[in-house]
């Protein structure tokens, strides 16, 4: 067996700079699809992972690893094909400065959607898992009234609270999604395109 490996560790973060890129990982379907390689994996583990054909997956692979989400790092020798494996570029996704410089306001409401969309993604397979312990998932909408000054302690207090358990590595992979988004901006919310 002949097995060509790229050592691929990957990176801690990629910057989107494009809409073009955005949208590519907008699509929920893409988004599990991303989820299937944390670690190295074959289009076809990818395939029974997700429950669907592996001809399906091909165009939103090809995709995922044109915009750089994913990084082929093995091609090995599989009776008289190759398979290939792919793992994820960086282990988060985030905006370039460029990106917001150049999009502003409006790129900015499409990172909340990606945002949104990827905890929704995570929620929804957390709630169709049938072997997650009971009482370790949490979904929670709270509204607060604070003052400038406190919202400011808040939003550093959950920061500070998130970077305690970055580090950790147990044995339970956890999604956590936090929103702080002032709600009463009725005067200052563009008007929705058409």
């Amino acid at each position: 067996m002949h097995t060509q490996q790229n050592d691929h560790e990957p990176a801690e973060r990629l910057e989107i700079d494009s809409f073009e890129e955005l949208d590519t990982i907008m699509s929920p379907f893409r988004l599990r699809l991303l989820g299937c390689f944390r670690e190295p994996a074959t289009a076809r583990d990818a395939a029974d992972r997700l429950g669907v054909g592996v001809t399906r997956l091909y165009r939103h692979l090809h995709r995922l690893e044109g915009h750089g989400f994913l990084v082929g790092v093995v091609t090995r020798a599989k009776g008289k094909t190759t398979e290939q494996l792919y793992q994820i570029a960086a282990r988060t996704v985030g905006p370039s400065p460029e990106f917001l410089e150049r999009y502003g306001s409006e790129g900015e409401a499409e990172l909340r959607r990606l945002a949104f969309r990827t905890a929704e993604v995570d929620a929804v397979d957390a709630a169709l898992a049938t072997d997650l312990p009971a009482g370790l998932a949490e979904l929670n909408l709270t509204r607060l009234r604070l003052g400038e000054s406190d919202l400011r302690e808040f939003v550093a207090s959950l920061n500070d609270l998130l970077s305690d358990f970055v580090d950790r590595d147990g044995e339970i992979e956890v999604s956590v999604f936090t929103s702080v988004i002032p709600v009463d901006i009725d005067d200052n919310r563009p008007k929705e395109r058409a």
